[in-house]
């Protein structure tokens, strides 16, 4: 579905520049220039839940950083040298549903702007690193969770981060694959939007595909009267996280001459250095498990497959270790 025609029905300009709370409707830019269509919340007077306005609008995406070589500078000659060349930041557009803020330069309907995403109440335990729990509704040992399902949960505590998730089967599925899924350092990963205030964890992760296989769910994007049914779910994405690590737990000892072992500073117990809190990393890893990993609390490199049959390690005590199922070619 591309993106409905308008604007008959939205005013030229407005009183106000905003920025205004909008919500995603329409992502499909045939343009291909991440422009949204969004439809403005209005807050009510008893103070509520902003409710949807009715207004749709088309809002164009404000990137941190593009540019583009001069246009004036181009020729009719062949040649790279003589067309222009475009660099900068990108994001993909956000899924229907999504909270946006919207700007219009000078008041003007036709300039408006999306300038940044409203956070979901308490949806973001998956962000960045795709984290794992013990807290699964589905799985018996600590796995990678997805976002508590605010429609069906029961859990009494007050606190969302400890309500039970439903196990990410997909990226379990890897973990097993590449043999990871009780490994805390290589495999599994505390990194969390949600495990620490505040947060020491920054990063970027993707949405990851879209899942369009046999029975996976669908919701409506759109608005009232175009609406049309579009896969829902995502398959797990890629992730880049640079983490400071979780000081409630401290190494023991260097690892170079010790083994892993942590201290639990709420259950004040001691010998941890300040110096090493558990998952302080760096980490690019691909949705179906490729990564470098650069882990500071465990003192190694670890490079890897997806399957985990070819991998590198560098540890601290000097050595490395290569390993091909099939050969290793030096």
């Amino acid at each position: 579905m591309a993106f409905e025609d308008i604007r008959r029905s939205r005013p030229k300009n407005t009183s106000q520049t905003g920025p205004f709370e909008a919500i995603v409707v329409n992502n499909l830019d045939t343009k291909y220039m991440g422009t949204l269509q969004v439809e403005l919340l209005k807050t009510t007077s008893s103070g509520n839940q902003p409710e949807r306005s009715g207004q749709v609008m088309e809002a164009m995406y404000l990137s941190p950083f593009y540019g583009v070589t001069p246009v004036g500078g181009n020729s009719k000659n062949e040649g790279y040298r003589n067309s222009q060349q475009s660099y900068g930041f990108w994001a993909v557009p956000p899924d229907v549903g999504t909270r946006v803020l919207v700007i219009f330069v000078e008041g003007s309907t036709s300039k408006c702007y999306w300038i940044g995403c409203v956070q979901d109440e308490y949806m973001n335990f998956m962000t960045p690193g795709y984290a794992s729990t013990s807290l699964l509704k589905d799985y018996d040992k600590k796995g990678p969770a997805v976002e508590y399902n605010k429609l069906t949960t029961t859990d009494p505590t007050p606190e969302p981060t400890t309500h039970r998730k439903p196990t990410h089967l997909d990226l379990l599925k890897g973990y097993i694959v590449s043999g990871l899924s009780d490994d805390e350092t290589r495999g599994l990963t505390s990194s969390s939007a949600r495990r620490e205030l505040p947060s020491a964890v920054f990063g970027w992760s993707t949405p990851g595909p879209l899942d369009k296989r046999e029975g996976a769910p669908k919701a409506e994007i759109g608005f009232k009267g175009n609406k049309l049914n579009f896969p829902k779910s995502r398959l797990g994405g890629s992730s880049f996280v640079m983490d400071d690590g979780d000081d409630k737990f401290l190494r023991k000892g260097h690892p170079k001459d010790t083994a892993m072992e942590y201290a639990n500073i709420e259950a004040q117990e001691e010998g941890g250095d300040v110096t090493r809190p558990h998952n302080e990393l760096l980490r690019l890893r691909t949705r179906t498990g490729h990564q470098i990993l650069l882990h500071n609390s465990e003192d190694l490199i670890y490079i890897a497959n997806a399957r985990g049959t070819s991998w590198i390690e560098m540890t601290s005590n000097g050595k490395i270790d290569i390993y091909g199922a099939d050969s290793i070619s030096v």
